[in-house]
């Protein structure tokens, strides 16, 4: 009996990151940025994960692929390649409590990087 009790919160707990990570992938396609969803499995470390594309634009001529990695429902962890994290100022490392907090540094990663790029253009 408590074995179906803990399959059940484990499949729950499954969906709830892979929606999570669904949650992410829609908020980055809306701000213009590919992504690829790893969706947590079976597994008893499991975790989701989304890469987003923030390369192979006029801005970047190499991939600049963005992970972010969904632990728990408050455990977030996005990793930026050096590239990105010298241009935004941002620390190459974040840990999040949170989808919100998640999508807030996110937007403020792709914020920074419109800033630069405009002042890039404009000195061109």
């Amino acid at each position: 009996m408590s074995e179906g009790k803990v399959a059940r919160a484990r499949t729950q707990a499954i969906k709830t990151l892979n929606s999570k990570a669904k949650s992410i992938a829609g908020f980055l396609d809306k701000n213009g940025k590919e992504s690829d969803i790893i969706e947590a499995s079976d597994s008893i470390d499991s975790f989701a994960r989304v890469e987003a594309q923030f390369g192979m634009n006029e801005h970047f001529d190499r991939s600049q692929v963005v992970s972010i990695t969904i632990h728990d429902v408050d455990d977030y962890v996005v990793e930026l390649p050096a590239v990105l994290s010298m241009v935004t100022g941002a620390g190459n490392y974040a840990k999040l409590k949170g989808l919100r907090a998640t999508k807030s540094h996110l937007n403020d990663i792709i914020n920074k990087l419109v800033n630069v790029y405009s002042k890039f253009k404009s000195k061109q």
